[in-house]
């Protein structure tokens, strides 16, 4: 998933923070969506990209940000 215009800097702690809870709120979201109940949101791996100096963060699960 891209978020136009969103870019955050890996080497801020908030920018890292905020990562963090994008991850989480994208697992648990992909979680609901799932109709058979049988994913969890430790069971999707998210991997956010930073625009802003280039890295990423992830392949992450909610509980490795929490």
């Amino acid at each position: 998933m891209r978020v136009p215009g969103w870019e955050l800097d890996p080497a801020s702690v908030q920018h890292r923070n905020l990562a963090g809870q994008l991850v989480c709120s994208l697992a648990r979201a992909r979680s609901v969506l799932d109709r058979s109940g049988r994913t969890r949101p430790d069971d999707v791996r998210v991997t956010v990209v930073f625009a802003a100096g280039g890295g990423e963060l992830g392949p992450h699960v909610c509980s490795d940000l929490t």
